[in-house]
């Protein structure tokens, strides 16, 4: 299998004295180490991430439960056994007593770490590198790109964070969304009758308004933040779903009173969000992948009616790329120029939201009505 390597994240310059293959094979016989211990409680199931196969095993009932409510709804469905599938591993060092084998690393003497700190966490690999390993707050994770597998150890699920429990394995599960040809895009998506809508915009802009209005309402929801974009043979493209969680300040959240008794308050003084878990509430419209059929940006307005006009393919693009690109480890040029070719062929419209939250998803209905997609 040929596997697509031109992604963009930070690289240490102390690789070529750093062995990613021993690294690897001493998390993955700490992992079936914890497997072994006694009283050991080995959640396992099945999942479908881009259309593929997914085995997911877990050691340790804590970690099981802030690990697994944002892919609730992608486990145990109907996938492709036929592609190539994904193995995600990970067990609780204090649950198992099992330590890290990787607490500390040493690269040409005890005082040097090929470990790099950037905004997901610390890194170290290549975008050449088969092996790339993270750390970020408690967890480590690896992920070996040949044979598609994922092991991670965390410390302290307790003490996980917002962002850990809402978008978890996120940096080492979007690498592996690119090298299947699926990259990971910044962008929500919703869908009536099968119907996808991509939400495009920075972060602000009303994304995850649009997204949550429209859930509410009866729309299936795929993301308000991340959704996987995939070009098909007919020259279409599908979106996929990542995590079905989202986040609400205190504010934002009191627009949505029936989300209220889901949410999960940070415990730290920077976590100043809620976070939503939504399939408890909707899982019946929690579907993993849609055609996408046009592009919506939204953008707060101070008008009382929510409105659509005309969007420009320059405009759309622009909306999609510069975040999507520079904060995510994208594959540059190429998911660039297939952000470029799912705008040029699909209708774009800007989406001017009004105070009346039901007019979102009325106006969204009446939009594919137009386009002949009701």
């Amino acid at each position: 299998m040929r596997i697509e390597r031109s992604l963009t994240f930070r690289t240490p310059s102390l690789l070529d004295a750093f062995d990613g293959s021993r690294a690897f094979e001493r998390m993955r016989a700490s992992f079936e180490e914890a497997c072994k211990k006694d009283l050991a409680i080995v959640w396992h199931s099945s999942a479908v991430f881009a259309g593929r196969f997914a085995q997911i095993r877990i050691v340790g009932t804590r970690l099981v439960k802030q690990m697994t409510p944002a892919i609730q709804h992608l486990l145990s469905v109907k996938a492709n056994t036929s592609l190539t599938g994904l193995k995600i591993d990970f067990w609780e060092e204090n649950e198992t007593g099992i330590a890290c084998p990787l607490e500390s690393v040493e690269v040409n003497g005890p005082e040097r770490t090929p470990w790099r700190q950037g905004e997901w966490g610390f890194t170290v690999g290549s975008c050449e590198d088969r092996f790339i390993g993270r750390r970020r707050l408690g967890m480590d994770m690896w992920l070996d790109r040949e044979d598609q597998h994922i092991i991670g150890c965390a410390r302290d699920p307790e003490r996980f964070s917002l962002l850990e429990r809402g978008n978890p394995v996120r940096f080492p599960l979007f690498l592996w969304h690119g090298d299947q040809g699926a990259e990971v895009i910044h962008a929500g998506l919703v869908s009536r009758r099968g119907h996808g809508i991509l939400l495009a915009g920075r972060g602000g802009v009303g994304k995850t308004t649009v997204a949550l209005a429209s859930l509410a309402r009866g729309f299936d929801y795929l993301g308000d933040d991340y959704v996987a974009l995939q070009p098909m043979d007919d020259g279409s493209f599908a979106g996929h779903s990542l995590y079905s969680s989202a986040w609400l300040t205190d504010s934002h959240l009191s627009r949505f009173p029936s989300l209220i008794p889901n949410a999960a308050r940070g415990t730290r003084p920077d976590q100043n969000r809620n976070l939503i878990f939504l399939y408890s509430g909707f899982a019946d419209r929690l579907p993993c992948s849609v055609p996408i059929r046009v592009v919506v940006l939204p953008r707060v307005s101070d008008g009382s009616f929510t409105r659509f006009r005309a969007a420009s393919k320059r405009e759309a693009l622009l909306a999609l790329a510069p975040t999507s690109i520079l904060n995510l480890p994208s594959t540059g040029s190429r998911t660039l120029a297939r952000m470029a070719r799912l705008v040029d062929q699909l209708p774009c419209f800007w989406l001017e939201l009004g105070a009346d939250l039901p007019m979102v998803p009325d106006s969204l209905d009446s939009l594919l009505s137009e386009l002949s997609l009701s």
